[in-house]
Formats: C-alpha cells, structure tokens, sequence
C-alpha cells in the first residue's frame, strides 16, 4: 500500500485502538490518567481498562513487559501489532492524542443516545421528558462534550 493510505488509515483509527496504542509504545502516559473509562459495549474497551489499570500499579512497566503480561493470551498478538504500528504523530502530541481518544469515549453514550431520540421521535414522537432530555443531550454536543474530566 502507498504511504499516503497507510496515513489515512491511521487517523481513522478508532478512539480504543488509539488509546492502546499509545499507551503500549509510551507507557509513562498512563500516569495522566484521572479519569474511569465509560462503562459501554465499545469493542477493545476491557482492554483498555485492563492496560490502564495494568500501568498504574506497575508505572515503570516497558513495552516488552506489557507484552509479556498478555504472552499467553488471545490478545498478545493484537497488541505486539499495536506495540510497532507507526503513529503518524510527533512524540509530544500523544498525550494530547490519548487525553482526545479517551474524551471521545465519554461522548459516545450521548451520541448513541441522541441517534435513539432522535430515530424515536421520527417514527413514534416523543414525551415532554424525552424532548427536554433530547434537548439537552444535544445543547451538550453543541458544547463539545465538554465535562469535567481530568485527564
């Protein structure tokens, strides 16, 4: 494939894939994070969770470390891919990266909410509280998810 795929295939990559990658080849970064992740059925978020967890009870954990925790596991070959991906990013935006993925995975259960309202209020029409829910599900969206998340 031509390297300007390749790149564009990176920036489409998926806020959990981002996340994992970033945290397995810089794995100082965990210590930036305050924040839980989202309790929702995005797919690699257990992952996630295990990695971060796994880095915050072993902050000097290295790549090859990390990679020998999940040896004999279904996910150690997915993650060894993850550990050598080329990010198509200077080094000192990746914390900016992985605090951007992980803020997109709070907005995601409001974004799958807003859809719900709205696909309902197409075909069956809808409450006074889910109008005024729908509301200000969607004033939050205009304000860019912004929540008091430290990161």
């Amino acid at each position: 494939s031509r390297p300007q795929n390749n790149a564009s295939q990176k920036q489409q990559q998926t806020p959990v894939r981002l996340a994992v990658t970033l945290l397995l080849q810089h794995p100082e970064l965990a210590k930036q994070i305050d924040a839980d992740l989202p309790n929702t059925d995005v797919a690699g978020l257990p992952l996630l969770k295990q990695l971060i967890d796994l880095l915050k009870e072993n902050p000097a954990l290295s790549t090859g470390a990390i990679l020998e925790h999940w040896r004999n596991s279904k996910e150690h070959t997915f993650l060894k891919k993850l550990a050598v991906d080329t990010l198509v990013m200077p080094q000192k935006a990746c914390l900016n990266e992985l605090q951007n993925s992980l803020k997109r995975l709070h907005s995601r259960p409001t974004e799958q909410q807003i859809a719900t309202l709205i696909s309902k209020a197409k075909t069956q029409g809808l409450t006074k509280e889910e109008k005024n829910t729908l509301n200000a599900l969607l004033k939050h969206k205009k304000t860019g998810f912004k929540r008091d998340i430290p990161l």
